[in-house]
Formats: C-alpha cells, structure tokens, sequence
C-alpha cells in the first residue's frame, strides 16, 4: 500500500476511509497494511472506525473467502 497517495488526497490532519473486498486476508492483516504504510511514512494515525460484513450476513467456516468486506476509517494526525 502506498501512503504516498494518501499524502496527497488527505490534507495535514484528515480521514482516510480505506477498504477492500478481498477475501484472502483477514482484518488483522489489512490493519498491518496500513500500519506499515503509515509507519514507512514517519507518520501518525489511529483508527476511528472498522467495519466488515454485518451479522445477519451468515459466513460458513467452511468458506472463509465469504467474509470479503473490509472497511476502516482512519485518521491522520
């Protein structure tokens, strides 16, 4: 991930709204990205918000691959 482009598109201090759909990662791995990318950057964040598929959208154990959707708000400092 490359934090240049949020550099760019966030001013000094703002909200990034970072997400994917895909299914090979969990959440713990997609906040890794984006920890590394802030720290690569020599800058600080915290993460406001996180959100993932709702819990009447069933996911089988069997199929991790359904539970796809991630989506953290984080802001900037």
């Amino acid at each position: 991930m490359e934090l240049v482009v949020f550099q760019r598109l966030t001013p000094r201090v703002g909200i990034i709204v970072a997400s994917t759909n895909y299914a090979n990662f969990n959440m713990d791995r997609f906040k890794s990205f984006i920890d590394r990318a802030f720290r690569e950057s020599n800058l600080k964040y915290k993460i406001k918000e996180s959100f993932s598929l709702p819990k009447d959208f069933r996911v089988s154990p069997k199929f991790r691959e359904g539970n796809y959707l991630k989506v953290l708000f984080v802001e900037k400092l």
